[in-house]
């Protein structure tokens, strides 16, 4: 029933991870919509024509040439690690596309400091890299003990990590569309 003006505010504010909290059970809703509208336009793109440097999209100016994604320059949302070669992928929070990223590099700032490791004994294969610089993180999934791992989808199942992080003053690199909470 919203109009066209209400919804492109709401969708803006899942963006920007800023939905007031009476509006929250809309996030999946347009989250996904949203994931879903950007993932085929960077699936119609020629991959030629991507830049090997950030985007100009979200954060694009404030991200390093491997933090921001290649497509749209929005930020990760997650990160997995292959379960073959053990390379670090990360995945764009907007339009869910991929690209790799060096391991035990921030990919906020892209220092490489040394990033601090969290996890949850009660989900395997599942850890935060958080970076003492920037106090920003990104959960990674290891593929050989998480198979099948979502980064977008099993970030959202694993609230419980993103709580340790916040009571330890560390904030999200990148939002999760389907969640509702941003950087």
């Amino acid at each position: 029933r919203a109009g066209a003006e209400e919804l492109d505010e709401l969708a803006r504010a899942v963006l920007a991870g800023g939905v007031p909290p009476e509006r929250l059970a809309l996030v999946p809703f347009v989250g996904a919509a949203l994931q879903a509208h950007f993932a085929a336009r960077a699936a119609s793109l020629d991959s030629a024509s991507l830049r090997p440097g950030p985007a100009d999209g979200p954060d694009a100016a404030t991200r390093g040439a491997e933090s921001a994604c290649p497509v749209c320059g929005g930020p990760p949302v997650a990160g997995r690690i292959r379960a073959g070669d053990r390379l670090r992928y990360v995945t764009c929070a907007v339009c869910a596309s991929e690209w790799k990223v060096p391991r035990v590099r921030c990919v906020s700032c892209d220092t490489s400091a040394g990033p601090q490791y969290f996890h949850v004994e009660a989900e395997p294969g599942m850890k935060a890299e958080a970076c003492p610089t920037c106090l920003g993180y990104v959960k990674l999934f290891d593929e050989e003990k998480r198979p099948g791992a979502d980064p977008a989808a099993d970030d959202a199942a694993t609230l419980t990590l993103d709580l340790l992080l916040a009571e330890e003053g560390f904030h999200r690199s990148g939002p999760n569309l389907y969640v509702g909470f941003g950087s």
